[in-house]
């Protein structure tokens, strides 16, 4: 789905995406192409060499743009002769160990992908990334469904992200407090300086939506948003009732807040955000649901 989103944006006649494995690339994806271009590159792994755009993006662990395949002298793929295309666009996929992956877009004829083009497809595999961490740390709890599930809902905002923004927010909201096992959550979004509150759980009560709607969050101690804003990192407050520093008591009173956990929205080491989740009862969140919350609020980011 990502790399069908990608290739339709980017206006790409095809599309491919590698996992590094060792030395080689194995393609697990591919859109646009002929059957007998995708059986070609599914049967033939292919080295870390300047031989391939694949090659290039993990030599060079940046962005490749080849023009034309056919006039550069490195080029040596024969995949090109099966499948005709003479532009192509290499992408590569990180997560927190390194480079994983790549994408590779491609035009049948010269014509190479403007600046925006690269960008976007950038954020793409920005997202696909952070679907395979959400994968892969659901996978370290064994919570098989709930990972099934989860991807899905990442991948699905991607096709709406640039559309709609609210729904991609409620989406992952949603999802966030459903894997870190809270009982409900909101996201605030930066405004001329201030963080005001952007979407809340379906059964969050007006009452409540309307004293933290009033609120112009900053970065401070009075509460788990303004802390993680302050620290430019998750930060949890296990029993609110017993923080000193502590400061939504009407808040907390409506709804019987225990234990949160807050986790900023950062792109450029500028906080744009914050993601939020609650317990009605004193419940300390584990690493992995605090990792799960972060993943999410990356997501919110790319959004």
């Amino acid at each position: 789905r990502v790399l069908t989103e990608a290739a339709a944006l980017c206006h790409a006649e095809i599309g491919f995406a590698f996992v590094l494995e060792g030395d080689l690339f194995r393609t697990v994806a591919g859109v646009g192409a002929t059957a007998e271009h995708w059986d070609y590159q599914f049967a033939h792994p292919f080295p870390v060499t300047r031989e391939t755009v694949g090659g290039r993006v993990a030599l060079t662990d940046d962005v490749v743009h080849i023009a034309d395949v056919l006039s550069d002298e490195e080029y040596n793929w024969p995949a090109q002769a099966v499948g005709g295309y003479r532009t192509l666009l290499g992408v590569p996929i990180h997560t927190d160990a390194g480079l994983i992956g790549a994408f590779g877009l491609g035009r049948t004829t010269v014509s190479p992908f403007s600046d925006a083009e690269i960008e976007l497809v950038s954020l793409f595999a920005d997202q696909a990334a952070i679907a395979i961490r959400l994968a892969r740390l659901l996978s370290d709890t064994h919570e098989a469904l709930e990972r099934e599930t989860a991807v899905g809902h990442v991948l699905q905002s991607i096709s709406r992200s640039t559309f709609e923004l609210d729904a991609v927010l409620q989406t992952v909201l949603d999802s966030a407090v459903r894997l870190t096992h809270a009982d409900q959550g909101n996201i605030l979004r930066e405004t001329g300086g201030y963080f005001n509150a952007r979407a809340f759980s379906s059964d969050v009560p007006a009452e409540f939506r309307e004293v933290i709607s009033n609120i112009a969050f900053q970065p401070e101690r009075g509460s788990a948003m303004g802390r993680a804003l302050l620290e430019r990192g998750p930060v949890q407050i296990v029993d609110v009732l017993a923080d000193p520093e502590y400061r939504l008591a009407e808040a907390q009173r409506i709804i019987g807040i225990r234990t949160v956990l807050a986790a900023p929205l950062m792109r450029d080491s500028e906080a744009i955000g914050v993601l939020a989740v609650w317990r009605r009862e004193v419940q300390a969140f584990t690493t992995p649901e605090i990792s799960l919350l972060t993943t999410f609020a990356d997501q919110a980011v790319l959004a």
